[in-house]
């Protein structure tokens, strides 16, 4: 999409299920034209790199169903001023966890330091699981050295977690509006009665409870209290997709 002179139609055309296509810096044209043709015409299957300015654009095609897989582009690491061990060039991402239970082909695995081992520590689980790279601290990459897993290193892997997850999900924008329930007792009871509300209101409606997690008329069973950045950007992607308008979280505890 670099010649001005082509037009909308013929720029689309270059665009089919399936490709590899870089949005951001560089574009000599508008692309919102071109994206809105693609998002009509209904392409799928898209490995999507956006480039700094390419947010936006990224955001409107993974919203619309377009986009198949991430990529991390060494230009979008060094926007994050993140260092880097291997190579990540050619490393596409379709998720994000800190758990090698729940991880899935494609995810990038996050080793944080616990309180009796490192995360890290099953960096080579993640990457027979299908893991593609390791989110880690300095001690952390040492320690999954022989795990042969590219790797971006930060000085706090759990204070990263929400930006890069946040990033990985394209959840920055276009996010539903967000009802956080806080307190000691009766947090779920409000979420539900609440969610019932939005509900009779005619709005598609999320939940996390520490029963369960609710994506409009889908429900998974929680496996943890308060969810981790990487579930919450997940479920708030999820959400996208099914059009929920409202979520709801009462997981939240202070004592």
């Amino acid at each position: 999409m670099k010649d001005k002179l082509m037009t909308v139609t013929q720029a689309a055309d270059m665009i089919g299920d399936g490709i590899h296509l870089g949005v951001g810096a560089g574009m000599t044209m508008n692309p919102m034209p071109v994206i809105r043709e693609v998002i009509r015409r209904g392409v799928r299957g898209l490995t999507l790199t956006p480039v700094l300015t390419g947010g936006y654009v990224a955001d409107l095609m993974i919203g619309a169903g377009c986009v198949e897989t991430v990529q991390f582009p060494q230009i979008v690491l060094d926007e994050f001023g993140l260092e880097t061990r291997g190579s990540l060039d050619d490393v596409e991402v379709t998720g994000i966890t800190l758990s090698t239970d729940n991880l899935q082909p494609g995810d990038l695995y996050v080793g944080v330091p616990g309180a009796n081992r490192h995360g890290a520590m099953f960096a080579a689980q993640a990457k027979e699981g299908g893991a593609v790279a390791l989110l880690t601290d300095g001690a952390g990459a040492d320690l999954a050295a022989a795990s042969g897993l590219p790797m971006i290193i930060v000085e706090s892997p759990r204070e990263a977690l929400g930006a890069i997850s946040a990033w990985v999900y394209r959840t920055a924008q276009a996010a539903p509006l967000l009802f956080g329930i806080t307190g000691t007792n009766g947090k779920t009871s409000v979420s539900y009665l609440l969610h019932g509300m939005l509900a009779q209101l005619g709005l598609v409606a999320g939940l996390s409870t520490t029963a369960e997690r609710k994506i409009g008329d889908l429900t998974v069973a929680s496996s943890l209290t308060t969810p981790e950045a990487t579930e919450v950007h997940g479920l708030l992607a999820r959400m996208r997709e099914s059009e929920v308008h409202r979520f709801l979280e009462g997981c939240l505890r202070f004592k």
